[in-house]
């Protein structure tokens, strides 16, 4: 039988250090034990191969984004972008970024010695973004997990909620059911095309025209005088590059005389160019029944800028049947299309 001294033990008890010592190295052990019993698995997040007219540059971008929550979510030790380069060079390898088939996954994945590769891709059709991530299990070569996130966004909403969201889908939780893309409140602007036609892109064009015969013989007749000039305002919606429909409301003659009309046009285009010529044909009424009616004929030559502004110029005839009169007209106009 031991026997203790009372003094000592009442010491042993009251020293705080002493117990503080050996709670902290319980705690310790304790905490130890159980971090090596659920030590994250190891994985290497390939980079996102960029697909239709997305850049490299682009889907690097997203791929570092997709490992650093790969990171904060915690479930695998991640295995750094510097190191993955630097055991592929010393293996002969270039880049990861051609790497598209499973097999060339499963062999980076076994030279770095990884038991897990996370791989994927990002394409964009039209105004959506697609990505892609799996997750592949190095030595079955087995796909363990597979999402995808639809996005008909800008490519920074992909950034900021499109790659946390398809990077917490395939981490965790349930299989996430087939949706139709997710439609952000953001403004995206138009994807045009350099080579689509400006007037299918803007189809509504008003426009300002003003216009005088050549020579003045136009004697359609307001007590004796002629008609030198007209000014209308005037409108045509482009069906396509080449076809476009539209009227004029119009006054001519002098500012004493003058006989307001209403014409319908129709226009074709020689090209599909900003740059174009075009062939006009008009039918119309004049306010003085006598005139009527109007017919109207041209060629002319239109030019458009991207910000909507337009001019042109042509040279034509004006005819009056009831009175059998005619007379050749410089015209010019500006316009704006929207």
């Amino acid at each position: 039988m031991v026997l203790i001294n009372p003094k000592h033990f009442i010491h042993f008890v009251l020293k705080p250090s002493l117990l503080l010592k050996m709670g902290l190295g319980v705690l310790l052990g304790f905490g130890l034990w159980g971090s090596d019993a659920q030590a994250a698995e190891n994985i290497a997040v390939l980079d996102l191969i960029a697909k239709n007219g997305l850049t490299q540059a682009e889907a690097s971008t997203l791929t570092d984004r997709v490992r650093s929550l790969v990171i904060r979510h915690g479930q695998y030790q991640i295995l750094e972008r510097e190191n993955i380069e630097r055991i592929l060079k010393e293996q002969g390898f270039q880049s990861t970024q051609n790497c598209e088939d499973t097999e060339c996954s499963l062999e980076i994945g076994r030279l770095l010695a990884v038991k897990q590769i996370m791989t994927g891709s990002v394409s964009k059709l039209g105004n959506l973004y697609a990505i892609n991530l799996r997750i592949i299990d190095v030595q079955n070569g087995r796909v363990v997990r597979d999402e995808y996130e639809d996005c008909v966004c800008l490519l920074e909403t992909v950034l900021t909620q499109s790659v946390p969201n398809v990077v917490t889908k395939i981490l965790g939780g349930p299989k996430a059911p087939l949706t139709t893309p997710s439609a952000h409140p953001v403004s995206i602007p138009p994807v045009h095309d350099e080579n689509t036609p400006l007037r299918t892109l803007k189809p509504h064009q008003f426009y300002l025209e003003g216009g005088v015969p050549l020579p003045s013989v136009y004697g359609v007749g307001y007590g004796g005088v002629t008609t030198p000039r007209h000014v209308s305002l005037g409108y045509l919606y482009h069906f396509s590059q080449y076809l476009a429909v539209g009227g004029q409301l119009g006054l001519e003659g002098l500012i004493t005389t003058v006989n307001p009309f209403l014409q319908v046009n129709g226009r074709v285009y020689t090209n599909p160019h900003p740059l174009a010529g075009f062939f006009e044909l008009g039918l119309g009424a004049y306010a003085v029944p006598s005139t009527n009616p109007l017919i109207s004929a041209k060629l002319g030559i239109e030019n458009r800028w991207q910000n909507g502004w337009n001019a042109g110029i042509s040279g034509g005839a004006v005819y009056v049947p009831t009175r059998n009169l005619w007379a050749p007209t410089l015209e010019g106009y500006l316009g704006y299309a929207f």
